[in-house]
């Protein structure tokens, strides 16, 4: 991760860090929406602008504010409130080749699978129970924390998530 303060610094620590590994994940800060794509080019996997982010947070503030609460409480609460996590599947995992709707995630009350992730990165928004979880797959769950951490961390054991 590179969240210099300015875009040459976290352009530099990009171009270095992807010469270093180029298997490392890199998430790289983009002070000037115009250095976004600059930063995908030099390597970085994912580049975060706080100043759009921060526009965005101002305009979801006036237009959706319960949604933006809901999301800030699913993302940011570490008591027993909902979150939301994610859990990929590897070829080691207990899930791989399984139906949804035949693994522990699918309890419905505590739990629910709003999406699902294919390995070439397209979004299936609610998957059905016969959806095949093959290996690359990212599930995102939503549940209460205790739950979360009840059904996910047995998952996760089997293999990097």
């Amino acid at each position: 991760m590179s969240a210099l303060s300015d875009d040459r610094s976290n352009l530099f620590v990009t171009v270095t860090s992807r010469a270093l590994n180029p298997k490392l994940r890199i998430v790289a800060k983009a002070v000037e929406h115009s250095t976004g794509p600059k930063l995908r080019r030099a390597g970085a996997d994912a580049v975060v602008s706080p100043n759009q982010i921060g526009a965005l947070r101002l305009v979801g503030e006036m237009v959706r504010p319960r949604v933006v609460s809901f999301l800030d409480s699913t993302l940011q609460e570490r008591d027993e409130s909902l979150r939301v996590e994610e859990l990929v599947v590897d070829e080691r995992s207990p899930l791989a080749g399984r139906a949804l709707g035949d693994t522990p995630l699918a309890s419905g009350k505590e739990l629910s699978v709003i999406a699902l992730q294919e390995r070439g990165g397209k979004f299936r928004l609610a998957p059905p129970p016969d959806t095949r979880l093959e290996p690359g797959t990212a599930l995102i769950v939503l549940g209460h924390a205790a739950e979360l951490a009840r059904v996910l961390r047995p998952l996760a054991a089997n293999g990097p998530s």
